[in-house]
Parts: structure tokens; sequence; C-alpha cells
């Protein structure tokens, strides 16, 4: 019996929060509560459960890269940001020289921000990408290193292959990944249990906008989802066995 109190009151919350939507709208969307309504039903029963449940699909879904975060990448992408950041300031300071308006410094100033910040990230992503310079204890290995962090190749280069990274590979990626943990997680927090009470309370919410007061949605969600639970599926459907 407590299992049924506990989906009734799922039932009454998803309804009175779906009779109050669609009250407040009226006209010829007031079904949208009932649809709110629903959706608000189906994911109160159980709530506590599925966080954990999406942080199962998340791990079963999402893999970071590889560990390639050493002392190379990180002197690598220090390097660039360095250079980066000295030729945007002689920027910035060229902005600050010519304008004698505030504001105009004001919108250079964040303008040289978004840029290093779009930059930082199309950066960490070329280097992540592993092909950085191997810098050794040598002369030739640290020329090349030097040679691969020039102005030229940070702007020309790493940035361009970070874009290209981002749009070609990581987007495509994570929409993938995105698209399998969506499925994972809908079939780990998806019952029976969450139909039925989406269902009632979509039938409160209606019956509350049509007599006109969110107490009857409250109280027919209530009532609709104690009898759904306890005579269709138990005693009809019999999924759940009826304790004697």
């Amino acid at each position: 019996m407590k299992r049924s109190f506990h989906i009734g009151i799922a039932c009454a919350c998803g309804a009175g929060i779906g009779t109050l939507i669609a009250l407040s709208i009226g006209g010829l969307w007031w079904w949208v509560g009932a649809l709110i309504g629903a959706l608000c039903g189906y994911i109160i029963i159980d709530f506590r459960g599925i966080p954990k449940k999406i942080k199962t699909a998340w791990l079963s879904t999402f893999t970071w890269w590889g560990d390639k975060a050493n002392i190379r990448v990180f002197a690598h992408f220090s390097a660039c940001l360095s250079i980066m950041l000295l030729w945007l300031g002689i920027l910035a300071l060229s902005f600050t020289i010519a304008a004698s308006n505030p504001g105009t410094f004001l919108s250079g100033l964040m303008g040289v921000g978004f840029i290093v910040s779009i930059g930082m990230v199309l950066i960490t992503l070329a280097i992540m990408d592993g092909s950085a310079p191997n810098v050794k204890n040598g002369t030739d290995s640290w020329y090349e290193a030097a040679l691969a962090i020039n102005p030229l190749a940070v702007f020309l280069y790493w940035i361009p292959k970070g874009a290209f990274i981002f749009f070609a590979q990581l987007l495509p990626s994570f929409a993938k990944k995105f698209s399998a943990f969506l499925k994972v997680a809908f079939r780990l927090i998806h019952s029976d249990v969450r139909v039925l009470c989406a269902v009632d309370a979509a039938l409160g919410t209606c019956l509350g906008y049509f007599l006109g007061h969110v107490f009857y949605g409250v109280g027919f969600g209530f009532v609709f989802g104690l009898l759904s639970y306890e005579i269709v599926s138990k005693r009809i459907q019999k999924r759940i066995p009826v304790r004697s």
C-alpha cells in the first residue's frame, strides 16, 4: 500500500503542476499543461534513483581521451598560449592607444578575451591530438619545438587544426556518444510504473482544467494513480504480485 500511496502522490503532483499550467495558458494550447503534467508524473515517481541511473549511463557511454596530458603537451600548450597572448596583447595595447573612448577600449578588450578563449580551446584540441613535437635533451629537438611554436605556426597551423578537429571529429563523435547515452539512460529510467504515472497525471490535468480548479486536478490525479496501480497493474495485468 505504501508503494500505491507514493504513486498516487506522484500523479497528484504531476496533475497539479499540469493543471496550473493549463489554466494559465488556456485557449487552444491548454493541452500543453497536460503534456507537462504527464512529464512531471513520469519524473517524480522514483526520482531519487534517476541521478544514479544517469551517472551509470554516462559512464557506460562516454570515455575520455587517453592520458596524453603529460609534460610535453603542457609545455607545448603553454608556449603556444604565450605566443598568442603576446601578439593579442600588442593588439590590445594598440586599441588602448588609438581609442579615446572608454567604451571602444572595453569592446576591444572583450573581443580580445573572446579570441583568447577560443584560441585556448582550439590549441588544446590540436595538441591533445598527439602531434606536438617531442622535446628531448637535444639541440635539434628544441630547435624543432621552437619552429613549431612560432607565431605563424600558432595562428596558421595550430588554431586551424584545432578548429578542424573540433568540427570534423569532436562534434560528430560527441553527437554519436550523446545519442548512445540518451538511449542507455532511457532504458535504465523507463518503466511501466512511470508510464502509468504519466497517463494518470495527464488525465488528472484534463479534468482539473475542465472543472476549473487545480484541486480537482490534484485529487483526480491521486485517485487515478492509486486505482490504476492497485486495480490495473496488480489485479488485471498482474504485473505486480498482490499481497494477501
